[in-house]
């Protein structure tokens, strides 16, 4: 193994000591930059998502404004937060492959697009931060574009694919920093901006298929097979959400007219709005597959020898999504047990007692996620734990010198994987070893 993780940084390209520092500095900006306007936008975010909910629905669903806002604002602090941690960890462990910093800045940008874009609109954002906001935009379409192309060696496979990320560029260039030009794309129809959209994905996907078959290695092949999943979820995953919008526009609509809402009834957009959230939760967790998978990739198949950071990563981006989803659920629950039982809506109970289950919940989920990631991803820590746990328990009863010593031989064995396992006894002043062999046990004297 340690032979392959090798094979697999030789492959990596090292950054040159003359540019190491200035691709650090960079990056340690565009990180600073980007936090610090998500950061900047979260109350404006807040008081638009509150305000602009129509509040009939939300009665009809027995929800309220700031519930609705702080779900949202939750899910965009989760993907924001996981990208970046997992983007310092790659940082500070492989600071020296510039494919490893390419990743890192690719998780730090693309875990901004949406939350910068939706915050920061262009129409009504001042410079420069519209500028700060276009290019953390424009270098994070970019960037994730060209890993489809260039991961995980940092070569462009196919060949000809290095012409797609050019035309990429020039594509979004305008469309980003100059959106009333003729060739932006914002002013195409939406489907052709689809089209376009698709094709630059499908021939990303297409290339990592193509590698893998073709070029990869055995443990590249390893790393592949996590980091295309979410390389394909990061680039198909806004479809299915965007599409069911663009055939019915009226769904993107928060403020529904009266002679509309009436018309078509309640019930319609009640389960719109339904859509909304469940969509936006979904493309929320999709969106996590992108550094999620690559955790996977670097802590299972030793991409980058990343340890037990991103493990701890993963428990608590898992944890967050469930708590966050349980408690949202929660709430609407009590609100509508109270509301059937007193025939009032009582939020601020509601609210408490979904907080007092939360906190309840925390420890013992926590162990049962931390648990399930150790033996989906961890199967030999899982395994030794449960092997100890088992010999431990034999100790207890065990009274035969000879059969404990064959029970610890074989825990030793399973849990360090040695070539060889010898025990010494002392007895009668002699020692007396005892060899594991292949075909049972072998004792002499020494």
């Amino acid at each position: 193994m340690n032979s392959v993780i090798d094979n697999q940084r030789t492959d990596l390209s090292v950054i040159p000591s003359s540019r190491i520092r200035f691709a650090r500095l960079i990056w340690v900006f565009v990180i600073l930059l980007s936090l610090s306007l998500f950061i900047g936008g979260l109350p404006g975010r807040y008081h638009e998502l509150s305000t602009s909910v129509d509040p009939r629905v939300l009665n009809e669903l027995g929800l309220t404004a700031i519930g609705y806002a702080t779900y949202f604002l939750s899910l965009s602090v989760l993907v924001v937060f996981t990208h970046n941690i997992i983007a310092a960890v790659i940082f500070i462990r492989r600071k020296y492959d510039w494919m490893a910093l390419a990743l890192a800045f690719t998780l730090v940008t693309n875990g901004v697009i949406f939350p910068l874009s939706l915050m920061y609109p262009s129409a009504v954002t001042p410079e420069p931060t519209r500028t700060l906001v276009e290019s953390i935009v424009f270098f994070g379409l970019l960037s994730s574009t060209s890993l489809l192309y260039l991961f995980p060696n940092g070569r462009f496979v196919p060949n000809w694919t290095k012409w797609m990320v050019v035309i990429w560029g020039l594509i979004t260039l305008p469309s980003i920093f100059f959106p009333n030009l003729p060739i932006s794309l914002q002013g195409w129809p939406v489907l052709i901006q689809l089209l376009i959209l698709f094709i630059w994905g499908f021939t990303g996907v297409a290339a990592q298929i193509y590698r893998f078959v073709h070029v990869s290695n055995w443990a590249q092949r390893q790393q592949a097979k996590w980091a295309l999943l979410g390389l394909t979820a990061t680039v198909l995953g806004p479809f299915a959400y965007f599409v069911p919008f663009i055939i019915v526009p009226s769904l993107t609509s928060g403020d529904i007219p009266n002679l509309l809402f009436n018309r078509l009834g309640a019930s319609f957009y009640i389960y719109a709005f339904i859509l909304r959230i469940g969509g936006v939760t979904a493309i929320s967790l999709l969106s996590l597959l992108f550094p999620i998978s690559f955790a996977i990739a670097i802590f299972r198949y030793k991409l980058w020898d990343i340890d037990i950071i991103i493990n701890r990563a993963l428990v608590y981006a898992a944890l967050t999504g469930l708590l966050g989803l349980l408690y949202f659920t929660s709430v609407v629950l009590f609100q509508r047990l109270i509301q059937l039982i007193t025939g009032f809506s009582q939020t601020e109970i509601a609210t408490a007692a979904s907080t007092l289950l939360i906190a309840a919940l925390f420890v013992p989920l926590q162990r049962r996620v931390q648990a399930a990631i150790d033996k989906r991803f961890y199967r030999r820590k899982y395994n030794m734990v449960q092997t100890l746990a088992a010999f431990n328990a034999t100790l207890r009863d065990e009274v035969e010198l000879d059969s404990l010593v064959e029970r610890l031989l074989k825990v030793v064995e399973e849990t360090m994987q040695p070539d060889t396992v010898s025990l010494w006894l002392r007895e009668d002043g002699e020692l007396l070893e005892t060899d594991l062999k292949t075909n049972g046990f072998s004792t002499g004297r020494l």
